[in-house]
């Protein structure tokens, strides 16, 4: 009966020495990632990326699945209706339906595209 017993204490001071040797582990790995993010310093391509004016685009659709970016060359007009639910996008090229349902998210440049609503 002691030899059991003793096989069990064993095994589980075992286990008990490997789980807390990750714990330990995993948390000094975390520290160290985190002190050497704090001290980053840019590279000069990033640098030279942050200080470049992003340009806005005209218009900018973010639904469920994926988004929609119109520039000023498309020359896009969007119209909401209401009551249908329903966003048309009509550009130079083409014409684009989508349901409200699946839009998170609508961005645009007054000065670059018009927007029209129909209905209450």
């Amino acid at each position: 009966m002691s030899l059991i017993s003793s096989i069990l204490i064993g095994a589980l001071g075992g286990i008990a020495t490997v789980l807390l040797l990750n714990a330990f582990d995993n948390k000094k790995h975390n520290v160290k990632t985190s002190e050497k993010n704090l001290g980053r310093i840019p590279s000069r391509d990033e640098a030279k990326l942050s200080s470049v004016a992003v340009i806005k685009p005209a218009l900018f659709i973010q639904t469920t699945t994926d988004k929609a970016i119109f520039s000023k060359e498309d020359s896009p007009s969007i119209t909401i209706y209401k009551q249908s639910g329903i966003v048309e996008v009509n550009t130079n090229k083409e014409s684009i339906i989508f349901s409200m349902i699946n839009i998170e998210r609508i961005d645009y440049d007054p000065d670059k595209c018009n927007v029209y609503f129909e209905g209450e």
